[in-house]
């Protein structure tokens, strides 16, 4: 019994080890207490016990160029060595599913297949695969060097995006100059490590190269920070960058990842001179930044205006009457009948200073083409308090448009005001405002209350809501109007608080704000969903685009949510066909769903597959998470209308088409197509109802047009790629060849066997087939709970994990829920998990080498605090009385902001304020957050 040869197979995850034994005796049985689809089993006794998760009997030594963390930078490494174990031998395919998958070679050896815990990559060498001793029951063991790696697969690319908007400003005074620019970036990998006393580092360094077309500089970072912007204490990578010494104008930013793993992935290289270059929600895009170190450029030059509903300028014709200022105080303490009555009154008054005075429009500089006339760069609008505003009627005038040329038009609050998000209002009207020609802009720190009609007519470029809270005006909650009529803005919205209105606004960035319905955005940081009573929250909570590889959901949150956590792509788009999610990363998240809801549906009844995304150290309790390699169901039959499941079929909406060779024989015939749903399924109505479809093998579909024939099959899909580790699912379910038996659905088996997976554990309630629904391997050090009998039956669910408090209709049902493992309850998450691609959980607590599995890390871990800075705010974020978070460095001013409790109203006040009749309550829990003053 000689192991003669090993090698690793194209797909990288199957290890073929031949040798010279026996055939294997025995059969494969399904559904044991510690492996959930069962083990081959000879007399009782496993065949292959690779104990994976203690003492690994198959292990293979991998070396993977990578980089490593050298002198405050990153250093290639041809040869970074990790460990990959064998986890399961695979048996065949439904049909024979009960056989080992070993084949006799017809030489006197045999070949087993062996599956692997992760991928080995075509540019790794595998030096040696050792084999202790019983690796195979009764065999020796021993060591093969070296092993034939004939892997296809490449190292996925590190994951990245920025976590501050572009466009903002880094502006000082000829007194008082201005360098730094803080820079924050979101990494995750599909390899983290632990690096020396840093534990969980994403990757070897990350490095920021700043340019202005000219100067060219690199900053590097080889730790996460915790950054001082916008309030949340975000654990990110990046930090300050010092532009000093470049010129004057745009910045572009670039970011390059080094992986441990892999090649560094970068954004590109070299200046962009568009005004929208980093507009784009592809990974590739770049930052622009406005650099003014001595206010000479842009700060100098600025106007302010106060916008005062009560004056009698209301007309645009009337802004030669407008007075214009050099400072907040100047244009505050000016008189009514100087100030314009809406905001159109003071782009009008832009407009017309800037006509008279060329010397106040800006000079070309670093490249970019379109700086010039009428250009209102970080000129300012501010709102009295205590009133509701209006956008006004049309700007007017031919020629170039009223805009800022590089940066945003600055539309806020007045810093004394002290509760501006509250008292200060801009509310939409009866008709859309008239056409402001303006279409970037900076809003800061105001209330706008939407519906009936757009702010203003026209459509937008850049919208940067900043500390804004947004809702519906009164009677038309429901409503799904916006800002523009005719749309086209990109937005990015800091600390946003969204409620009571239909189509909450979302962006590219979403950082640190709450809603209490969908948030759409391609980056989506500390965002909370709050529970509102009584109204169509949506149908997803987070809303990724479509065909937007790199997507990430970092530290959110959504609350009693009883639909998908988000849409699966459907059709064939970008990606190919099938729709592909690729490189998803959903990191420390909550979803407190509900049981009986399908939170996320790939392969399901769908054409979709998910590859290279990563999950990880998120809690996903109440709903569930069905990773199917299903496809399209054939055919489903409503009534007598049948929806198809063809791929690829090319028909449109009234096409003409011949089914043939199905049973029952009434979804035969010559049909006219009635609907096309998508690029893989197109519907059409049968004489009668033909009820469920019995047998599709050799059925076929004719196009009349061309005369295409289609065979009638289910194509197996490919959930390559992925990596899912220290995961809470409640249930996590996954359908293959045992579910679908006829022998085709094998393409999805990287998946069914956990490669990639680790640290997941899944309580499954409410899985009624566990045989059918389970993974041959769950993942390396993985828990999923056997008691079937128990959690079958919705009365008898038990707490698996320990919880503080499980809310979801699955737990106490008081939704709201504490799902943090509990210490007193023993709870099995605690200390579960190890490596991720950051060292904070979602609370912003430490993880150490090891930490709890889940989005939370116990309760009884000390609380984290930081130094709080001479000027400071805070942010209490969602969770029992006892936890309080401070974080440091709102400077120049402070600000002082609340979220509310799970479980009531709550709102912090700011000093020498007092709540008042403006604060608005919600339906359920959450408050209007209080600014006691936005700052700069």
């Amino acid at each position: 019994m000689t192991i003669v040869s090993t090698a690793v197979e194209a797909n990288g995850w199957v290890l073929a080890v031949t040798g010279t034994w026996p055939a294997t005796g025995g059969a494969w049985e399904f559904g044991g207490a510690d492996r959930p689809n069962g083990r081959f089993l000879l007399n009782g006794i496993d065949q292959f016990p690779l104990d994976a998760d203690g003492a690994p009997k198959v292990e293979l030594l991998v070396d993977t160029p990578g980089f490593d963390r050298v002198g405050g930078a990153a250093q290639a490494n041809a040869a970074r060595r990790r460990t990959v174990v064998a986890t399961k031998a695979l048996r065949r395919p439904h049909g024979a599913a009960l056989e080992l998958d070993e084949r006799d070679n017809g030489d006197g050896t045999r070949t087993v297949r062996l599956a692997l815990s992760d991928r080995v990559h075509a540019t790794a060498a595998v030096s040696e695969a050792r084999f202790a001793a019983g690796w195979k029951a009764g065999h020796p063991g021993g060591a093969v060097t070296p092993v034939a790696n004939l892997s296809s697969r490449q190292p996925v690319p590190p994951i990245s995006r920025w976590a501050v908007p572009p466009y903002t400003i880094v502006g000082g005074s000829a007194e008082a100059p201005a360098h730094l620019a803080q820079v924050d970036v979101l990494i995750a990998s599909h390899h983290p490590e632990h690096w020396g006393s840093e534990r969980n580092q994403a990757c070897a360094a990350l490095k920021l190269t700043a340019t202005d077309g000219v100067l060219s500089r690199d900053f590097w970072f080889v730790a996460p920070q915790t950054s001082p912007l916008h309030g949340d204490g975000l654990r990110c990578w990046g930090g300050a960058i010092d532009l000093s010494g470049m010129n004057s104008g745009m910045i572009t930013i670039h970011r390059t990842v080094y992986p441990w793993l892999g090649a560094a992935r970068s954004t590109g290289s070299g200046h962009s001179t568009s005004l929208t270059g980093s507009l784009s929600s592809a990974h590739d895009t770049p930052l622009q930044l406005l650099y003014d170190p001595d206010g000479a450029r842009y700060l100098a030059r600025r106007r302010f205006v106060f916008v005062d509903a009560t004056s009698p300028l209301t007309a645009t014709s009337q802004s030669g009457s407008v007075a214009l200022h050099g400072s907040i105080d100047a244009a505050r303490a000016a008189a009514t009948g100087t100030k314009p009555a809406s905001i159109a009154v003071a782009l009008q008054a832009f407009r017309t200073l800037l006509d008279a005075n060329a010397g106040l429009n800006l000079a070309q500089a670093n490249g970019v083409s379109q700086g010039g006339t009428r250009a209102a760069d970080y000129w300012e609008i501010l709102l009295t308090d205590n009133q509701v505003h209006a956008t006004g009627p049309a700007v007017t005038g031919s020629g170039a448009s009223i805009n800022a040329r590089e940066g945003l038009v600055i539309v806020r609050s007045d810093p004394e005001a002290p509760n501006p998000r509250a008292t200060t209002i801009l509310r939409s009207g009866s008709a859309a405002g008239g056409f402001l020609q303006c279409t970037r802009w900076w809003w800061r720190g105001f209330r706008l209350e939407l519906g009936q009609a757009t702010l203003t007519s026209g459509s937008g470029s850049v919208l940067l809501l900043d500390r804004m809270t947004v809702t519906g005006k009164a009677g038309y909650e429901s409503s799904t109007n916006q800002f523009f009529s005719s749309g086209g803005e990109t937005r990015f919205v800091l600390e946003g608080d969204m409620f009571a209105y239909g189509s909450q606004p979302g962006g590219q960035l979403v950082r640190n704000s709450r809603y209490t319905r969908t948030i759409g955005g391609s980056t989506l940081v500390n965002c909370r969903i709050g529970r509102e009573a009584g109204t169509n929250r949506g149908v997803q909570a987070f809303a990724l685009p479509n065909d937007t590889p790199d997507v990430m959901l970092w530290n959110c949150r959504a609350f009693e949510w009883s639909g998908p956590i988000f849409s699966a792509l459907s059709g064939s788009g970008s990606h190919g066909n099938p729709a592909t999610l690729r490189r998803i990363a959903v990191v420390n998240t909550l979803l407190e769903g509900a049981a009986g809801e399908a939170a996320l549906q790939i392969g399901e009844y769908f054409h979709t597959q998910m590859q290279d995304c990563i999950w990880e150290g998120s809690t996903l309790m109440g709903s569930r998470y069905n990773w199917h390699n299903e496809t399209p169901m054939p055919f489903l039959a409503s009534g007598a209308t049948v929806t198809a499941g063809v791929v690829g079929h090319g028909l449109t909406a009234g096409a003409a088409v011949t089914v043939g060779g199905l049973s029952p024989a009434a979804f035969n015939g010559s049909f006219t197509v009635a609907s096309v749903p998508d690029a893989n399924r197109f519907t059409y109505v049968a004489a009668s109802a033909p009820g469920a479809l019995a047998a599709y093998a050799g059925g076929t579909v004719t196009r009349a047009g061309d005369g295409a024939v289609f065979a009638v099959e289910r194509p197996s899909l490919d959930h390559g790629g992925n990596c899912v580790r220290n995961m809470v699912f409640d249930r996590n379910a996954t359908k293959q060849d045992q579910w679908v038996g006829d022998g085709t659905q094998t393409g999805g088996w990287e998946l069914l066997y956990g490669v990639g997976q680790s640290c997941v554990f899944r309580a499954n309630r409410g899985v009624n087939s566990p045989q059918d629904w389970q993974y041959a391997w769950a993942g390396v050090r993985s828990e999923t709970d056997t008691a079937y009998g128990v959690q079958t039956n919705p009365a008898a669910y038990t707490d698996y994990y320990g919880l503080v408090d499980d809310a979801t209709n699955s737990g106490s049902g008081g939704w709201g829920g504490d799902y943090r493992p509990s210490g007193a309850k023993a709870s099995r998450l605690i200390g579960k998990a190890a490596l991720a691609c950051i060292d904070r959980d979602i609370d912003g607590q430490p993880r150490a080498a090891q930490f709890s599995a889940g989005a939370f890390e116990a309760d009884s871990v000390p609380v984290a605090a930081e130094t709080l800075a001479p000027v400071s705010g805070g942010i209490g974020q969602a969770a029992e009385p006892s936890q309080l978070w401070w974080f440091g460095d709102l400077a120049p001013a402070g600000a002082l902001h609340a979220q509310a409790a799970a479980g009531g109203a709550l709102a912090g006040i700011g000093p020498g304020a007092a709540p008042g009749a403006a604060l608005r309550t919600l339906a359920v829990e959450q408050e209007d957050r209080v600014l006691s003053a936005p700052g700069d």
